[in-house]
């Protein structure tokens, strides 16, 4: 099954200026020299969008390169969805939720 968390055919270097849940790579700190990926939400403000990850704004002067794409974030799963799952596991019954 492939993984919906991203799609390597839509990295692009434009910051994002749509509200949603994206995916950035790169420097959140310039010359940290420590790439990385991590989920963004952009949201609409006042005067324009704000980036916001781990609860801290991203400005374009403070962040080293990004790239980005947008975080298909999957639905809950209906009940008719849950119960066929339960269904087809051997053993359903012995699973147990916190």
């Amino acid at each position: 099954m492939k993984s919906l968390c991203y799609r390597a055919d839509k990295w692009t270097l434009e910051w994002p200026t749509e509200p949603g849940k994206y995916w950035a790579w790169g420097e959140r700190f310039k010359n940290a020299g420590k790439p990385a990926i991590f989920l963004v939400e952009v949201w609409k403000c006042a005067n324009g969008p704000g980036h916001v990850t781990s609860g801290h704004f991203l400005y374009k002067s403070e962040c080293g390169p990004l790239i980005w794409t947008p975080a298909y974030i999957p639905t809950a799963p209906t009940a008719e969805q849950v119960e066929a799952a339960y269904k087809e596991q051997p053993n359903a019954d012995e699973i147990k939720t916190v």
